[in-house]
């Protein structure tokens, strides 16, 4: 029987990046660079203000003070998104907006506040004049040309995940479209007589079909493109006539039908449909009876646990890995030590994966303490668990006790709660 590591290290050896699309840019969300950016543009394109206020000589304002203001003729107004009509002089200021471009000459800006115009206790600037209270350096509030992104300079690279400031970022530099890696179709197959479809009423001895909604909600979050084909009855003939629908996909997951029982039907119909299963065991709890293979062209097959949140964790340790390996990502969850608020009776012999809720604590002067909670229910059938937490304690495969306190690692799938000591 493998170990955790040893599957997912068998795993990840058969998976290759898939090819490549052109999506537009808020397709590209959550996917992974397939061709570098690089930048066509100056960002920012000139000189320009941080600030609403005025800009100046430096010099010529280098002995204002509140009790001696400098008062200065206003030679010029620029608003945002205008060029200023001409150069500064020397001896004037120039009124300029946030964002607005910085006339040629001046090398400061000083801000509103510290002027006449902004002061409670003085008339507004007025007459075409203004009165600054304080001097400023050269450079003060520019934001200089291209001191963000140069033209030519590689912006982002091969291999980069798309988010939300990538995305403003080449909005910025005029890019509409991108290349990414394709996203992996995944067919998701749950089998049993017992299970109905979640718009039914479930009849006696029948629950919902709920681990197909919770796998392609996996699938989707890992970036994914969720295929529902939802369950089949115990018939080999009708688990075949499924999988073999499902063998269309990139990446086909089944839940249930993997482990000894009579009813466990799953792994034959695989191997009758072409699909060349390597191992079918992990020595990890919950989530014993994984199976993976691949089927025609390469496909990679998991047979995952019937038990709902045996089959999510089996997901959350080898089928998502490989998803994102697909798309040609292959960093893994963050892993954290924490501090165990709670004992647990560990068994032997297989590592243990706990739901829990992982909270970072902050206490003035002694800085983060990471917390997990273990949750009380961790029976593999029971989701209730895996609704509400945000981590999966990890175990190692030894006998004994663990205590209040104890330091132990966790595999972060959602994000810590913050809390005041």
């Amino acid at each position: 029987m493998l170990t955790v590591e040893q599957a997912l290290e068998h795993i990840l050896s058969r998976v290759a990046p898939l090819g490549v699309e052109r999506v537009l840019l808020l397709d590209a969300a959550s996917r992974i660079l397939a061709e570098p950016v690089v930048s066509t543009r100056t960002l920012p394109p000139h000189d320009n203000s941080a600030m609403d206020g005025y800009a100046v000589f430096a010099a010529d304002i280098a002995a204002a003070s509140r009790e001696r203001p400098v008062i200065l003729p206003i030679g010029l107004r620029v608003g945002a998104g205008h060029l200023p009509s001409r150069p500064l002089s020397p001896g004037e200021a120039a009124r300029v907006m946030t964002g607005a471009a910085v006339p040629d000459g001046a090398d400061a800006v000083v801000k509103r506040e510290d002027t006449d115009e902004g002061d409670a206790g003085a008339p507004a600037a007025s007459g075409g004049k203004v009165g600054f209270f304080v001097p400023a350096n050269p450079g003060a509030h520019i934001r200089r040309r291209g001191d963000d992104i140069a033209e030519g300079a590689e912006v982002l690279r091969v291999g980069d995940a798309i988010g939300p400031a990538e995305i403003g970022l080449c909005a910025g530099l005029g890019r509409a479209v991108l290349t990414v890696r394709r996203r992996p179709t995944v067919a998701i197959l749950s089998t049993g007589d017992e299970l109905c479809d979640v718009d039914q009423v479930p009849a006696p001895g029948q629950i919902v079909n709920s681990n197909v909604w919770a796998l392609a909600a996996q699938v989707a979050e890992a970036g994914g493109l969720p295929v529902v084909l939802g369950h089949a009855r115990d018939d080999a003939g009708a688990i075949r006539a499924r999988i073999r629908e499902g063998l269309a996909a990139d990446v086909l997951l089944t839940s249930g039908g993997v482990s000894v029982g009579d009813f466990d039907l799953v792994r034959g119909a695989l191997e009758a449909e072409g699909v060349g299963l390597e191992f079918w065991k992990v020595a990890m709890k919950p989530g014993k009876p994984v199976t993976f293979g691949r089927g025609p062209g390469g496909r990679l097959v998991f047979g995952l646990p019937g038990n709902p949140a045996s089959s999510m964790v089996a997901f959350e340790l080898f089928v998502r890995p490989a998803l994102r390996g697909l798309m040609g990502d292959l960093r893994p969850r963050p892993r954290v030590t924490v501090m165990l608020e709670d004992g647990f009776e560990r068994g032997g012999g297989r590592v243990q994966f706990l739901r829990a809720v992982v909270r970072i604590v902050r206490k003035p002067g002694q800085g983060d303490r990471w917390i997990a909670h273990l949750l009380r229910s961790q029976d593999s059938h029971k989701l209730s668990s895996m609704a509400r937490s945000n981590a999966l304690v990890e175990l190692p495969a030894d006998s004994g006790r663990v205590v209040p306190g104890e330091a132990v690692t966790a595999i972060l799938t959602g994000v810590p709660v913050q809390a005041d000591a």
